[in-house]
C-alpha cells in the first residue's frame, strides 16, 4: 500500500472517488495505486500532488516505502 498517497486522501477529506474524478481515472484505477497494484504515469502524478497537495516525491519516491510499493525493486 502506498500509505502516503491514502493519508493525504484522507487527510484533505476526499473520498477515492473525489481524487479519481478530479485526476481522470476511474475509481478502480485510483484505488489500485493507492494499494500499489498499480504505478500512475508521471502526467496523474503531478496531478495528485496537486490535488493533495503533497510533492510527488513524498507521494511515490520516498526511500521509506512499505513492501508492495517496492515491487520489482
Amino acid at each position: 500500500m502506498r500509505q502516503a498517497l491514502k493519508e493525504a486522501r484522507l487527510k484533505n477529506k476526499l473520498k477515492v472517488r473525489e481524487v479519481a474524478d478530479a485526476v481522470g481515472v476511474t475509481a478502480s484505477t485510483y484505488y489500485k495505486w493507492e494499494i500499489g497494484d498499480r504505478t500512475p504515469k508521471i502526467l496523474h502524478m503531478e496531478k495528485l500532488s496537486e490535488i493533495l497537495r503533497v510533492r510527488v516525491d513524498k507521494l511515490f519516491f520516498e526511500p521509506k516505502l512499505d513492501k508492495t510499493s517496492r515491487k520489482g525493486a
